[in-house]
């Protein structure tokens, strides 16, 4: 697990590729809402699914933007700042890799996918070191406690994933 490499090889991704696989429908795709080059969506699009990258307004990370010019048969790229309101991701996984403590407003973020027929979401957080706080460039801090709070927020089941890091939580 690290950041540097875009989480690309864990055992998240069988995961991913498992879940969309239990939805049994043709429609389910793998959707990453954030920098394409940090969560598993590289990887993920050269399997057999339809993978999407949602591309957040600038000032919610560092300028990942220009490696999102790339063409694929395999994924499609929408931008934020477009308008997402029309779209609609029935039956699809929703990825969030070290993106959802930079958003303002968690609940209402995630409730503007759910309305839009996501079936799930898998998330993955950087732990915050108690000791030295939460980082400058976070909005929050999570912990087991903190998402189990917001699951039942939403109405929605958790379940943590075992992983080889203590820095992360999935």
């Amino acid at each position: 697990f690290s950041r540097h490499l875009g989480f690309r090889e864990t055992p998240l991704n069988e995961k991913i590729i498992n879940l969309i696989n239990s939805l049994n429908t043709k429609d389910a795709k793998y959707i990453e809402y954030g920098c394409p080059d940090w969560g598993p969506i590289n990887v993920l699009e050269k399997t057999e699914l339809s993978c999407i990258s949602i591309i957040p307004e600038q000032y919610i990370f560092w300028n990942c933007v220009k490696n999102t010019n790339q063409k694929s048969s395999k994924r499609e790229f929408l931008y934020e700042k477009d308008g997402l309101e029309n779209k609609r991701f029935k039956d699809s996984v929703l990825g969030l890799f070290l993106i959802l403590d930079h958003i303002e407003n968690p609940i209402n973020f995630l409730k503007f996918y759910l309305d839009k027929g996501i079936a799930a979401i898998v998330i993955l957080l950087e732990q915050t070191d108690q000791e030295k706080g939460l980082p400058i460039q976070h909005l929050s801090a999570w912990n087991n406690q903190s998402l189990k709070f917001l699951a039942n927020s939403l109405s929605l089941k958790i379940e943590f994933q075992e992983i080889e890091s203590k820095e992360y939580i999935a």
